[in-house]
């Protein structure tokens, strides 16, 4: 009896934790420079390559999302192959994450990529945002940029470089992961709402 009260007492301690904000439920602008001019491009495809790199701050995010601006020249060979890599001094590195492609279509559009699986951006750390094809026969396609040149920003990052000159239009998006102290704090002051009181209350009358 004690040990499903115990289980309820967690329970309506992680719902305390939502509902104060302690978890964040929704994404925030890690870094980025949407919206775009789209006055300048890189070229993907055909041995063509670009990334964009970025530190993160003090705090680690859940990755939600990558949106990158993309001219499709034709989405049946078009093949964007969207992966995050760890910094190699100053350069990209190896792949940590690919991300899913969104259904693609001919034109500009903002397109937005999902992780493929779940990823943590972790504090003071740098990644790049990488973009080549996966189809070596396909046409070359365009991820489009600043210029004048529009520096990234964001709540959670800096930026750190770009691997061809051009900065290019992009935004990563993410959840903030709390601290441990915080979760730690929240919970165990829990009790004070009355919690506690309660569990303490179930166990005696199970015991009566």
């Amino acid at each position: 009896m004690l040990g499903k009260c115990i289980g309820r007492y967690w329970l309506a301690a992680l719902t305390v934790l939502l509902t104060t904000g302690a978890i964040p439920s929704r994404a925030d602008l890690v870094i980025g420079n949407l919206p775009g001019n789209d006055n300048n491009f890189s070229v993907i495809g055909q041995g063509f390559t670009a990334a964009m790199g970025f530190t993160m701050g003090s705090s680690s995010y859940a990755l939600t999302d990558a949106k990158l601006v993309l001219a499709l020249t034709d989405p049946s060979s078009n093949a964007p192959l969207l992966q995050l890599q760890n910094n190699v001094s100053g350069a990209p590195g190896t792949s940590l994450l690919t991300f899913t492609n969104p259904s693609l279509s001919a034109g500009t559009a903002t397109y937005t990529f999902a992780p493929s699986t779940a990823f943590t951006l972790q504090s003071n750390t740098t990644y790049w945002l990488d973009l080549t094809s996966s189809n070596a026969n396909g046409g070359p396609f365009f991820w489009l940029g600043n210029n004048p040149g529009s520096t990234p920003t964001g709540s959670g990052a800096t930026f750190f470089g770009t691997t061809n000159g051009v900065l290019n239009s992009f935004q990563v998006d993410g959840v903030l992961v709390p601290e441990p102290s915080t979760l730690f704090i929240v919970v165990a002051t829990a009790p004070l709402s009355g919690l506690g009181f309660w569990c303490f209350k179930r166990r005696r009358r199970a015991a009566a």
